[in-house]
Formats: C-alpha cells, sequence, structure tokens
C-alpha cells in the first residue's frame, strides 16, 4: 500500500462535543492525499462510538483506542510512531483547519526544502465557534524572526504544525516530561537542525474556553517551559554560555516562581527563584523584569487580592532590598491609584481619597502626575464649598 503524504494525528479525550466540528474539517480538506490517525485515549464519554461511525465513512481514518489514558503528550508521540507519511500534520480534537489549510503547508514544504516546519496564524473562536477578537500573538513568519521569538516564547501554533517526519530520527519524540510545554520544548529542538516558518493565513480556528486552569497546572506549565529554554541554551552554547543567554531563562523561572507561589507551593516557588538567580544574577538589578510579571498576574485578581498577594510575595517569597523594597512600595501605589481612577468619575469621594492618600503615602510621586493634580484641586474645592455651606 502506497504512504500517504501526510499524516495528520489528533489524541481526543471525551471529545464530544467539538468532535464532528474537528474531524470534519480535516476530511474536507482540498488536499486528499492523507492518513487521518486518530487516538482515543481513555474517553468516558461517547468518543469511542463516534469514531467508529467516522471509520466506517472513510477509510483515509486509523484509529487508535489506547489501553488506558496515556496523557496528551505520550498519546500524541503514539500517533507518530504510526505515521507513514512523508509530513506530519497535527490537529486538536476541539478546533477547526479550514479547507486549504494541508494544501497550503504541502505547497510551502514542497518549495522550501530547507524549512523542516511548519505552522500558521490563527483566529480565535468561543465554544459556539462565533470569532473572537482576539489579536494573533503569532506574528514571526520567516525563519530568522521565529528562530530570534522562539527564545522568548513559542511563536508557532501547536495545533496547525506540519513537519517533515524524519525530523523525529534527528530530535526525537515529544519531551513527556515537559508537558504541557512540550511543543515549545519541540520546536526549540528543530530550530537547531532546520529552519521553521509560519503562513501569513488563517488556516486554524483556535477554540477558546472559559478559563478554568489552575494555578498548579500553570505552574507546571511556566517552569517546564524554563526548562526547555535552559536545556536549549546549554545545547547551543555547550557548558558555559554567555550570562546573558539565561536573561529569558531567568525571567521564565521568576514567573514560575510567581505562579508557584499563587499556587500555594511556596518550596517550589523558592526553588524557581534560586534557579531564576543562579542562571542570570543581574535578574534583580533591574526592576522591569520582576514589575511586569507581577503585573501580569495582578490584572486576574481583585483589589484586595491584589493588595494581598504583593505584600505576602515581597514578605515571603523575594529577598529584602532597598531596591525590591521600593519597588514594593510603586507597585502598591499603582494599585491605589489605579483605583483612583477607575472610579474617580463616579463621584464616590470618600473611596477616591482614601486609595489617592494611600498611593500617595506609597509613592510620592504621583503629585507630578496631571491628573492626580487635578483631582487633589477638586477635592480641595469641594472641601472648601462644605466648610463655607457652599
Amino acid at each position: 500500500m502506497n504512504s500517504p503524504r501526510v499524516s495528520v494525528v489528533m489524541s481526543v479525550y471525551n471529545g464530544m462535543p467539538y468532535l464532528d466540528a474537528a474531524i470534519q474539517s480535516i476530511l474536507g480538506q482540498t488536499f486528499n492525499d492523507f492518513e487521518f490517525i486518530i487516538l482515543e485515549d481513555g474517553s468516558t464519554d461517547d468518543t469511542w462510538a463516534a469514531l467508529e461511525q467516522y471509520a466506517l465513512q472513510d477509510a483515509r481514518i486509523h484509529l487508535v483506542r489506547n489501553p488506558q489514558n496515556l496523557g496528551y503528550t505520550r498519546s500524541l508521540n503514539e500517533g507518530f510512531k504510526r505515521a507513514r507519511g512523508e509530513f506530519i500534520a497535527r490537529q486538536d480534537a476541539d478546533d477547526i483547519s479550514l479547507p486549504t489549510r494541508l494544501e497550503s503547508q504541502v505547497a510551502f514544504l514542497d518549495s522550501h526544502p530547507e524549512v523542516g516546519l511548519v505552522g500558521t496564524r490563527r483566529r480565535f473562536i468561543d465554544p459556539q465557534g462565533a470569532t473572537l477578537e482576539i489579536p494573533d500573538r503569532l506574528v514571526a513568519l520567516d525563519n530568522s524572526s521565529i528562530q530570534e521569538a522562539l527564545l522568548d516564547f513559542n511563536c508557532i501554533h501547536h495545533g496547525s504544525f506540519m513537519f517533515r517526519c524524519k525530523l523525529l530520527e534527528q530530535v526525537g519524540l515529544y519531551a513527556v516530561e515537559l508537558e504541557p510545554a512540550e511543543d515549545y520544548d519541540f520546536c526549540l529542538r528543530v530550530a537547531e537542525v532546520a529552519q521553521l516558518a509560519n503562513l501569513p493565513e488563517q488556516l486554524y480556528l483556535y477554540r477558546v474556553h472559559p478559563s478554568s486552569v489552575s494555578h498548579l497546572r500553570e505552574y507546571r506549565q511556566a517552569y517546564n517551559k524554563a526548562l526547555a529554554l535552559e536545556r536549549a541554551i546549554f545545547r547551543r552554547f555547550g557548558e558555559h554560555p554567555p550570562t546573558q543567554a539565561f536573561a529569558n531563562v531567568g525571567r521564565d523561572y521568576l514567573r514560575a516562581a510567581v505562579v508557584a507561589f499563587l499556587a500555594n507551593q511556596p518550596e517550589d516557588a523558592r526553588a524557581c527563584l534560586q534557579q531564576a538567580q543562579s542562571l542570570y544574577p543581574l535578574l534583580f538589578r533591574r526592576d522591569e523584569p520582576l514589575a511586569s510579571t507581577l503585573r501580569g498576574y495582578l490584572l486576574q485578581e481583585h483589589l484586595e487580592e491584589r493588595l494581598e498577594f504583593l505584600n505576602a510575595i515581597f514578605i515571603d517569597l523575594l529577598p529584602s532590598t532597598q531596591r525590591l523594597r521600593r519597588l514594593r512600595s510603586r507597585l502598591l501605589s499603582e494599585q491605589h491609584m489605579s483605583e483612583v481612577f477607575k472610579i474617580g468619575a463616579s463621584g464616590c469621594s470618600r473611596a477616591v481619597k482614601s486609595h489617592l492618600n494611600l498611593g500617595l503615602r506609597y509613592d510620592p510621586s504621583w503629585l507630578f502626575n496631571r491628573g492626580v493634580v487635578v483631582l487633589l484641586l477638586k477635592q480641595t474645592v469641594s472641601s472648601w464649598k462644605k466648610v463655607h455651606g457652599e
């Protein structure tokens, strides 16, 4: 039997109700020379029964029923082992590939033999399939831009991967121990032996579900991303990489420390912080890496939780230095002043005054802000009118 040009690999666990849209999006491709390897990973819903019906209708579907739940990454590796195609394409069980995706990627790889892996831009959709107005961060298209961006974040969307099957002989399968950052690690390894690319067209629809990711899983992802990048730096530079090469690794371990702290894993948080400082001693000589990391997580919380989190992380996790004490005051001031501007127009003068006083106490430099000066003048006028009965 002739081998297909493309092996599409998808793992599914409890895939209803999005399974039909995902499967039909592959079966409806304008490019037909593919096999569709679907691994059922121990589902407890009707996924297996539905898959059997699809397989009866289309001979390109090859079903694999894992004897037990292997987990996402290990299951995908089983699919890669079974792939017979020249190229392997990924598909996630709740996403959608637009009709020309495979055709476009095959044509690109055929015309660019130096490229080992190509992704596509994506459009975000909600659980019902409606388009979400979320900008696609994956803007790096050419190899040089991607190589640079990879040292910061994964700039090729996992579900849209198409790569040459022979790469598995060079770089190996996915690193199961790095899940859920296995795709980032794979891209870093491929980048060392081949060029990478993203197609400019949005050929993949990524379904966004209501956030249910725990801080613990978020910590594992942040930690494994940092570990994947650390390994890549050592592979590329040898035993003694230059200190600056670890700037992003230090930042990533810092992020992992913050998330571990949020997940109530203080020992893991301290270990990540120690690793960050060990790899990049300059980390705490600049305010911005820590400040931007903390701000990113502060946006997710209510004010009381933000203030509690800031105080706790500076007292219980971070070293006590004059620079960090100043940064703590600045960040606390920012939180209070954001409330000042948020509620200032509502006329709740008591709350505005309270946050304004606290914000200025933590960081008096706000007195040079025009908006703050205007608020202070308004408060002064309002107080004068009350005193004089106007």
